[in-house]
């Protein structure tokens, strides 16, 4: 009966401690994302000097991650505020951070491909695209018509050299069934500048960062 009553006890203990540790964490992670709210919004003020504006934006998302290390939205933003300064080491590492957040999102493998080949690194660079298409093509097949997911997986052919494929995908969608903020976005798809071209330029340092998606 003691024994009986002593388990019951050291269950309960436990139950309580993994409610408080769920519970920090969850508060952890709300606290994060408010911080890299306030991040993206510093980096995008434009009364803010340029060096101003991403210094502080720095602080502020190692700030959100030291809460929060798995914040893909922060990871995210750091990720670009180093390939902002062509910090190719920095930004693979924190590539693989976010994928070892999210290993099956094929948009994360597609940017570390990308990233991959502007380094020089076309083998792995390969590999990485070659994942990505295989997990797109997978849930495209297994979860029927999904806009959002189509555009990314079409965008991702565009960006590893596949302009063909890319454009019949697009085209492939049939817009009677969309909305039209989506036809919009595919006409915008359709008109964009060449990112793959615009990257390797800024990479190149032939053009600024502000400068890749103008028109």
């Amino acid at each position: 009966m003691l024994k009986t009553k002593n388990a019951v006890i050291i269950k309960k203990k436990v139950t309580l401690f993994i409610c408080l540790i769920t519970f920090i964490s969850c508060d952890s992670s709300k606290k994060s994302q408010v911080v890299a709210q306030r991040a993206v919004e510093v980096y995008v003020n434009p009364f803010l000097d340029e060096q101003v504006r991403y210094d502080s934006s720095m602080v502020l998302i190692d700030e959100a991650l030291e809460l929060y290390p798995e914040n893909l939205n922060a990871l995210g933003h750091r990720l670009m505020l180093f390939q902002q300064k062509r910090d190719i080491n920095e930004v693979l590492s924190i590539a693989d951070q976010m994928i070892a957040v999210s290993p099956e999102s094929p948009l994360l493998l597609g940017q570390k491909a990308f990233m991959l080949e502007l380094n020089g690194d076309l083998r792995e660079s390969r590999n990485y695209y070659d994942q990505a298409f295989r997990l797109y093509e997978k849930y495209l097949k297994e979860g029927g018509f999904n806009f959002n997911l189509t555009v990314e997986y079409a965008d991702l052919l565009k960006t590893s050299g596949d302009s063909v494929k890319a454009r019949k995908t697009l085209e492939a969608i049939d817009t009677t069934k969309i909305e039209d903020i989506q036809k919009d976005l595919l006409r915008y798809l359709r008109q964009r500048p060449d990112y793959r071209e615009r990257m390797r330029k800024f990479w190149d340092g032939e053009i600024e960062f502000d400068q890749i998606e103008m028109d």
